[in-house]
């Protein structure tokens, strides 16, 4: 979703010689641009330009593009969750994460199937660290691309992903939603609204 254009409409109040739409646009100036969603709060727009990227992310979600591994752009994270465990003991986690990134193709004139294997083998050190259970054709942004549903095992934590991978001018575009899988059905609305 993308943020549309502003309208704005100029009345003229002709004894106050003031002009309303003058007033419309001071007043735009002030406010951010936001937009409301669904009633779950604001969502605000996230632009990279560099890769032609615009995605609207809810703003009480974190924004990184920091200390990001090759080829990953941005990661948007859900607000923290604190668990009281015992009367000494808290947890703190973030229930989901959506994140994109743009890796070059392995080859020119590869296919989507060719480069979701290609990617899959070069993310994961071992098949033991991902089980997909599901797997369909879908579009990205009027791309062809493929959708994985799978469960991912990396060290001590277990998360439900979803991967969407779409490929377009020589640059594969990867969105991957991954959440506790407690917290995946919560979050997806929100990750497939993004």
């Amino acid at each position: 979703m993308f943020i549309n254009n502003c309208r704005i409409i100029t009345v003229n109040i002709l004894k106050a010689g003031v002009t309303i739409g003058f007033l419309l646009v001071l007043l735009s100036l002030l406010v951010p641009f936001t937009s409301q969603v669904d009633g779950q709060g604001q969502f605000l727009t996230y632009r990279n330009p560099d890769y032609d990227i615009a995605i609207q992310y809810p703003s009480d979600w974190t924004v990184s593009e920091d200390n990001l591994r090759p080829h990953q752009v941005v990661w948007f994270s859900a607000p923290e969750i604190e668990v009281q465990e015992s009367s000494v003991s808290t947890v703190i986690y973030i229930p989901a994460q959506l994140g994109i990134g743009a890796p070059p193709l392995y080859s020119a004139n590869m296919s989507i199937d060719q480069f979701t294997d290609q990617f899959l083998n070069e993310t994961y050190s071992s098949p033991s660290e991902y089980r997909i259970i599901e797997s369909s054709n879908d579009t990205l942004n009027g791309m062809h691309a493929k959708k994985i549903i799978m469960y991912e095992y990396v060290g001590d934590r277990t998360s439900k992903v979803m991967r969407i991978i779409g490929m377009q001018n020589g640059t594969a575009f990867v969105v991957k939603y991954m959440a506790e899988p407690g917290q995946y059905s919560t979050y997806l609305p929100i990750a497939e609204q993004m």
